[in-house]
C-alpha cells in the first residue's frame, strides 16, 4: 500500500490539497445560503439531537414550526442526516450548527470522489482515475449548483452512492455479480433523495434494455439479465423501505400540492420549446452544464474511433448523456407531461447522471492525451477537448454566480436561522386553517417572495393563537419539546375541559398520562392543533408518535429484505454447503 502511495505521490498530493482546501473553506464559510439551508439547518439541529438521544430516525422534530412541531422525515430521506449526525460531533467538535453541516458536507464531496475512483478503476489506471475523480467532485452541478447555490444535500449524499451502483451494475452485466453493491448501493441513494432513485430507476432501465437488445443473442439471455436487475434492485427498494413507503402512503396527509405553482411545473423547465423559463439565471446555468454533457459525449465519440474500451464505458457515457439531453428539451414533453417522472418537477436533475458521464469522459481523455501526447490529437479531439474546456469554464461562471449570492449572505442569515421545514410538509388541518388568515392577508398583486414570506408569518401567529387557548384554559399549563419523541405536557384543571395545545395536529400522536391512562385526542377545528380531554386537577401528560400501518409494514419488509442480504452474503461468501470460499487469485 504505501508502494503504491509512493508511485502515485502527484496524484495523491492534489487530491490531499483539494480536500483540505474543501474543508477549511466550508469550516470558514459555514453552510451556504442556498435554496434550501433555512430547512437543512433546522432539520440537522433537531435530528443530530434527538439521534444522539438514542431516537436514531426521528420522525417528528417538535421544534420546528416555532415549537408546534413538524413531521418532515416522514417524507425528506434520513440518510444525508445521519452521516452528518454521525461525522458532525467527531470532524468539528465545538463547532456552530453552521460549521458542523458544512464541514460534513466537505467530507461527503470528498467520499463521492473516493468512491468514483473505485468505479473509474474499472476501466482507467489509477493516475487517470484518480483525474476523473477530481473532476467528479468539482462539476458545475455537484458542487457548485447543489451544495452552494441548491443545497441540495440529498443530492449531495446521493452522489456518493450512484458511482457504486454503477460499478455493481457493470458487474451484474458482465460478470453477473456485485448483486449486493447493487441492493445496499440503490438502498442508500433511495434513504437520501427520492426524485434522485426515480431518475436512477429510469436511466438504470434505458442501459439494461439497451445492453439487453445490442449484446445478447436471445430472448431468454435478454430475460435472465432483465430478472437479475429486477431482483437485486428490488431487494434495494425492500431494504429501504422503511423510508419510501410511508413517505408516500402518508404524502396525502401533508400539504405537497396546496402550493404548487407553475414555477415546479417541468415542462416550463424544457429547452428549445420558443418560450422563456421561469428562471432566466436558473435555465442559463443548466444549458451550459448541458452543452458540457454534449461537449464531453462528442470527444469520447471521437475517442472511442480510436482506442478499444470496454463496452461498459461507453454505455455510462452515453446513455446518461442521451438520456438527459431528451428529458431537458422539448421532445420530451408528452413523458413530462403524463408519466411519472413528473414528479421529479425539474428535468435539471437528470444532470446528476450525467456527471458521472463527464468524469469518466474526462479521464478517457487525459488517458488518451497521455498516451499520444496533445499534438498528436485529431483534430476534432482538440476541438472537442476545447470545446469541453470552454463548456465547463461557462457553467462554472454561471452557476458562481449564484453561489456566490448565498456565500455571501451565509453570515447574515445564520445567526437569525428559524426553525421551520418547507410548507409542503405541513400537515393538512393546520395548513388549512393558516391559509384561510393568510388569504385574507395577500392579494393578487403580492410578489410570490412576500407571498411565500407571509405564510410563515401566519403560521407563527397560528402558533401564538395555540399557545392562548392553551393558557386561556389553564393559566399554569407547560409545554415541553422532547427530542424527537414528541412533547410533554402539564395542565392544572379546576373542572374537566377539552384544552387545546400548541402542537400540529397529526392522526398518530398517542397521549398517555403519567399514570399510563390513555387521553382522548382530537383535533381543534379552528386552530388545526391538538386538543386534549382532560379531567379535573394537574394532569402530566405524554405526547407520543405511534406507528402508522404503512410503517409498521414497511419496517417488517426491510427486516425481512435485510436478512435475507444477509443469507446472501453468508451464502456468497462460503457456499451453498457451508465449505468456506477461499480466494483464488494469483
Amino acid at each position: 500500500m504505501v508502494r503504491r502511495i509512493q508511485s502515485h505521490w502527484r496524484l495523491v498530493t492534489v487530491a490531499l490539497l483539494v480536500s483540505l482546501v474543501m474543508l477549511v473553506t466550508h469550516a470558514v464559510f459555514g453552510t451556504p445560503a442556498g435554496s434550501s439551508y433555512k430547512h437543512n439547518l433546522p432539520w440537522f439541529e433537531g435530528f443530530q439531537d434527538a439521534f444522539w438521544q438514542g431516537v436514531l430516525y426521528p420522525r417528528v422534530l417538535p421544534e420546528l414550526w416555532f415549537g408546534m412541531g413538524g413531521f418532515d422525515f416522514y417524507f425528506y430521506g434520513p440518510m444525508p442526516f445521519w452521516i452528518a449526525s454521525l461525522l458532525g460531533p467527531v470532524v468539528c467538535p465545538g463547532c456552530d450548527t453552521s460549521q458542523t453541516f458544512s464541514v460534513v458536507g466537505a467530507l461527503m464531496m470528498i467520499a463521492s470522489g473516493a468512491t468514483f475512483f473505485l468505479f473509474a478503476r474499472r476501466f482507467f489506471d489509477v493516475p487517470w482515475a484518480g483525474i476523473g475523480a477530481l473532476v467528479f467532485v468539482l462539476l458545475p452541478y455537484h458542487y457548485l449548483s447543489d451544495w452552494f447555490a441548491r443545497q441540495a444535500v440529498g443530492e449531495v449524499a446521493a452522489f456518493i452512492f450512484l458511482p457504486l451502483l454503477a460499478l455493481a451494475s457493470v458487474k451484474l452485466i458482465e460478470e453477473k455479480k456485485g448483486g449486493i453493491l447493487f441492493a445496499f448501493s440503490f438502498a442508500a441513494i433511495a434513504l437520501s433523495h427520492l426524485p434522485t432513485t426515480l431518475i436512477l430507476v429510469h436511466v438504470v432501465a434505458a442501459l439494461v434494455g439497451w445492453v439487453a437488445l445490442t449484446r445478447e443473442t436471445d430472448w431468454s439471455k435478454r430475460s435472465v439479465l432483465v430478472g437479475r436487475f429486477a431482483l437485486w434492485g428490488g431487494l434495494g427498494a425492500a431494504l429501504s423501505a422503511f423510508y419510501w413507503w410511508p413517505a408516500l402512503s402518508l404524502l396525502p396527509l401533508a400539504s405537497a400540492d396546496n402550493l404548487y405553482s407553475a414555477y415546479f411545473d417541468a415542462t416550463r423547465w424544457l429547452f428549445l420549446d420558443g418560450q422563456a423559463e421561469p428562471s432566466a439565471k436558473t435555465a442559463l446555468t443548466s444549458k451550459w452544464q448541458l452543452a458540457l454533457v454534449i461537449a464531453a459525449a462528442i470527444v469520447s465519440y471521437f475517442l472511442f474511433k480510436r482506442e478499444t474500451k470496454p463496452q461498459a464505458l461507453r454505455d455510462w457515457i452515453f446513455v446518461p448523456s442521451v438520456i438527459a439531453v431528451f428529458m431537458m428539451t422539448i421532445v420530451s414533453y408528452p413523458i413530462w407531461q403524463f408519466w411519472i417522472v413528473n414528479m421529479v418537477q425539474f428535468p435539471s436533475r437528470f444532470l446528476i447522471m450525467t456527471d458521472l458521464s463527464i468524469a469518466l469522459a474526462a479521464a478517457f481523455l487525459a488517458q488518451h492525451i497521455a498516451r499520444v501526447g496533445y499534438k498528436k490529437l485529431s483534430p476534432a479531439v482538440q476541438r472537442g477537448a476545447l470545446a469541453c474546456i470552454a463548456a465547463f469554464a461557462m457553467a462554472a461562471f454561471s452557476a458562481v454566480l449564484q453561489a456566490q449570492f448565498a456565500a455571501e449572505r451565509t453570515f447574515v442569515v445564520e445567526r437569525n436561522l428559524d426553525h421551520f421545514g418547507p410548507p409542503e410538509y405541513v400537515p393538512q388541518a393546520l395548513f388549512e386553517v393558516n391559509m384561510k388568515r393568510f388569504n385574507q392577508t395577500v392579494s393578487d398583486e403580492t410578489s410570490d417572495n412576500d407571498r411565500y414570506a407571509q405564510f410563515f408569518v401566519e403560521m407563527e401567529r397560528g402558533r401564538g393563537l395555540g399557545e392562548a387557548a392553551m393558557t386561556s384554559a389553564s393559566p399554569q399549563s407547560q409545554i415541553t419539546p422532547v427530542d424527537g419523541r414528541g412533547f410533554d405536557i402539564s395542565v392544572t384543571l379546576d373542572a374537566p375541559t377539552t384544552v387545546p395545545v400548541p402542537v400540529a395536529a397529526w392522526p398518530y400522536w398517542e397521549a398517555t398520562a403519567r399514570d399510563g391512562g390513555s387521553v382522548a385526542i382530537s383535533t381543534h377545528e379552528t386552530l388545526g392543533l391538538v386538543q386534549l380531554d382532560l379531567p379535573a386537577g394537574q394532569s402530566e401528560i405524554q405526547l407520543r408518535l405511534t406507528q402508522s400501518p404503512a410503517e409498521r409494514v414497511a419496517t417488517l419488509i426491510s427486516t425481512i429484505s435485510f436478512l435475507v442480504l444477509v443469507i446472501a452474503m453468508i451464502v456468497g461468501r462460503v457456499g451453498v454447503f457451508g465449505r468456506f470460499k477461499a480466494n483464488s487469485r494469483k
